[in-house]
């Protein structure tokens, strides 16, 4: 399972509920794996003298178990996917728990197969067992004998025979209902992670947008600096031309209004010494 370790050392590192319920599912994969290892083992048991009431007890136990593992696992995820995280982490959130929906859709596919495996086993041992008792030699065969006490011997081992096989067809029809129970939970997951690969398509193509989306708008900014700079710098132009243009009219009105330029006026009379 180390290749989940990213769950705890990202996103779901940082949020305490989803770390747990991922650490859960983890150690559920675990169990699973260990159980569809000791299953594994048991298919070949099946039919074979180790085939006894203890095994049969501990084969049911461990299918049964498996099953219940499936189911809490695969309910985590799902309670996972339905609680809320920063926007900013919905990402990469969605794909590590695409993640776990995977490796439960993994070991829902290979727990199946396996209890195929031993339903197909199961008729087998069934049909062989009736085909065993039908070939046995009848009550009148032991009669013609005259040995009563190996009579009822005999037929007391055929019901236990007939017994037997029902019990293995009674556990053939409860190992029909789980193989169809874990194929709907499979069908499930599956369509999950379809629906969750769509999501992740639209969430990455909305990152995209923003992200083209703030470029464009950095892009506008800058221009629009540089615009602005520049209006600045043909203002500063205009009040620096427009100031030198008033100094230039007040030196020429402080110079034509100089004593020096009345010295130069024909209308001013100078008086005449003849008169005097």
């Amino acid at each position: 399972m180390s290749k989940y370790i990213e769950l705890k050392e990202n996103l779901l590192g940082n949020d305490g509920k989803l770390s747990g319920m991922a650490d859960d599912v983890m150690s559920k994969l675990d169990e699973i794996n260990r159980l569809l290892e000791k299953l594994h083992d048991y298919c070949s048991r099946i039919g074979t003298p180790r085939d006894s009431k203890t095994f049969r007890k501990d084969l049911k136990d461990k299918i049964f178990s498996t099953t219940i593992e499936l189911k809490e696992a695969t309910e985590l995820v799902n309670r996972m996917d339905n609680i809320d995280v920063n926007p900013n982490f919905e990402e990469q959130k969605r794909k590590q728990i695409r993640r776990l929906r995977e490796a439960c859709k993994k070991k829902l596919d290979e727990a199946t197969d396996l209890m195929k495996k031993i339903e197909k086993l199961e008729k087998k041992y069934v049909q062989d067992a009736r085909i065993s008792v039908q070939n046995k030699e009848g009550r009148e065969s032991f009669d013609q004998g005259n040995n009563s006490q190996s009579v009822s011997k005999q037929w007391m081992q055929m019901d236990i025979d007939e017994e037997i096989i029902r019990e293995r067809e009674n556990d053939i029809i409860e190992l029909t209902k789980l193989l169809a129970e874990m194929n709907a939970m499979a069908k499930l997951q599956a369509k999950y992670i379809q629906e969750q690969g769509e999501d992740l398509e639209i969430v990455y193509n909305n990152v995209q947008e923003t992200k083209d989306n703030t470029k464009k708008a950095e892009k506008e900014l800058v221009d629009a600096n540089f615009y602005k700079q520049q209006l600045v710098q043909s203002d500063t132009k205009c009040l620096i031309i427009a100031i030198i243009v008033c100094v230039v009219f007040v030196l020429l009105f402080l110079f034509s209004s100089s004593p020096e330029s009345s010295e130069a006026d024909p209308t001013v009379v100078v008086p005449d010494d003849s008169n005097v």
